[in-house]
């Protein structure tokens, strides 16, 4: 199971790999992915380019998507957020989300109530070169009980390759373009923690339960082999990861998540 930020870290279901930059070129490696196969998701700070002119964002690969709650349907989606529009930061973005720095290393924090959005960047880089995600979390949630509802913030990590995985993954949006889409979710009870779930192209793993307290809790996914258990007939080694993301869903309560150490790596 995690534990609170020190030298011991988790390491769950062996693997599940987040894909790099694309190349441009045959033999180029992704821009972002140093010799030692690891990749930073936020890059230096500020992270994801916050403040940085919109052409610069996009030229680092960097997005942020205003995202809508997506009408009630029965069963509930996996992932219950539809995202619609393109968005420039809030007005007011420290009233929602806020550059931080945690022991040097660039990290984002992100309070509620607020409005729905994703903030992320591509990422193309093959599963099987840097299997792992990376990162560190803390959540504060002190208005609601702990075993009624998920986290308001996630993670989203955006998959695309294999000839048996043709479609999406049923978020048509403003999101980059992707085939399979898996949430990354801080659940309300803590006999939860280590569960996935799959719904076709959509998959849920619940990498932390139980109480928020504003502890820190590290973690480091095997998503390749977190890849494997969700979509089996899937070739892994034709896998990239096209994206990681952070999403914050709008709710009344008052919360704050700060998260930092965001990386792809071996």
């Amino acid at each position: 199971m995690p534990r609170p930020h020190g030298p011991s870290r988790r390491f769950v279901l062996g693997g599940l790999v987040l894909l790099l930059p694309a190349c441009s070129r045959k033999g180029e490696a992704p821009a972002g992915l140093n010799v030692n196969g690891r990749f930073d998701v936020m890059g230096a700070y500020p992270p994801f380019g916050l403040g940085a002119p919109v052409k610069e964002r996009t030229r680092q690969g960097f997005f942020l998507t205003e995202a809508a709650d997506a009408p009630p349907v029965s069963p509930a989606p996996l992932i219950p957020i539809s995202f619609l529009r393109p968005a420039s930061p809030p007005a007011d973005p420290a009233s929602v989300m806020t550059a931080t720095l945690v022991q040097e290393q660039p990290g984002i924090r992100l309070a509620t109530p607020g409005g729905s959005f994703v903030i992320g960047r591509r990422t193309r880089v093959p599963l099987l070169v840097s299997p792992f995600l990376r990162f560190r979390w803390r959540i504060q949630d002190p208005g609601m009980p702990p075993e009624t509802k998920d986290a308001p913030v996630s993670l989203l990590v955006g998959f695309t390759g294999g000839e048996e995985a043709e479609g999406s993954a049923g978020t048509e949006s403003l999101l980059p373009p992707h085939q399979r889409l898996l949430a990354i979710v801080w659940s309300g009870r803590g006999m939860d923690r280590g569960r996935f779930t799959v719904r076709g192209l959509q998959g849920r793993f619940l990498a932390q339960g139980g109480e928020r307290r504003f502890t820190w809790w590290e973690h480091g996914i095997d998503l390749s082999d977190l890849h494997r258990y969700l979509w089996p007939d899937v070739r892994r080694e034709v896998v990239e990861t096209v994206f990681v993301a952070i999403a914050l869903e709008a709710t009344r309560r008052q919360t704050i998540t700060e998260i930092t150490g965001l990386v792809l790596s071996r």
